[in-house]
């Protein structure tokens, strides 16, 4: 991996954020990851122009935005070296969106957003650091979390309703006309079967006795 395959930036909002953005850099660095930020290019290139840094730094194949309440001040005003990198990433974003990546140390909400990416996703470190940063890995390398099955060759057979013919025949007969013939016929013949002829020999005669039910 090339050196500065991964960019941090960063507004320089207080000791203890600087403090934190550094020991995020080198977090990274412990788990595999060759990424740097401007502290660090500067102490060992001391006479480095600000904008030769910043080339270089945005030139990563990977970089990640820092967001504050002091990044978007700066960001939103085009103030200071934030204001500068922000001009040329929002020009770039669009174009190489899977190169930046915002995360946040704190909230995510509109004190740290920037107008200009309004409704991109950021990734809440706090949160992700329960997940063993798995989610912002898994950004850093290009892999998936979730896998989908491949799609198959063959898709389900769709079960048709036949139709039947069209004919405005009455000789013919309706389909419903027929069904309700075989009823009125089965009902005829359940009828005659429950009708039951019991024959009874008292002596001499032969008493018959119909059980109609």
């Amino acid at each position: 991996m090339e050196k500065n395959d991964i960019f941090v930036t960063y507004s320089w909002d207080n000791e203890e954020h600087m403090k934190k953005v550094v020991e995020f850099v080198n977090f990274l660095r412990k788990s595999g990851y060759e990424a740097d930020l401007d502290r660090n290019i500067v102490q060992n290139n001391t006479a480095m122009q600000f904008k030769q840094m910043m080339h270089e730094g945005l030139s990563a194949s990977k970089v990640i935005i820092v967001l504050s309440e002091g990044y978007k001040n700066k960001a939103e005003a085009f103030k200071g070296g934030v204001g500068v990198e922000y001009r040329t990433i929002i020009e770039d974003i669009d174009k190489n969106y899977n190169k930046y990546i915002l995360v946040s140390f704190d909230s995510i909400d509109d004190r740290v957003m920037p107008m200009m990416f309004s409704g991109r996703y950021i990734i809440d470190l706090k949160k992700d650091e329960k997940e063993g940063f798995n989610e912002l890995f898994s950004k850093l390398s290009d892999e998936r979390i979730i896998e989908l099955a491949p799609v198959g060759e063959k898709k389900p057979i769709i079960k048709k309703e036949m139709i039947g013919e069209f004919s405005l025949s009455e000789e013919k007969g309706s389909s419903s006309d027929v069904s309700y013939k075989v009823n009125i016929q089965n009902q005829v013949n359940n009828n005659f079967e429950k009708e039951a002829v019991i024959s009874m020999n008292f002596g001499s005669g032969i008493t018959k006795v119909r059980n109609h039910k």
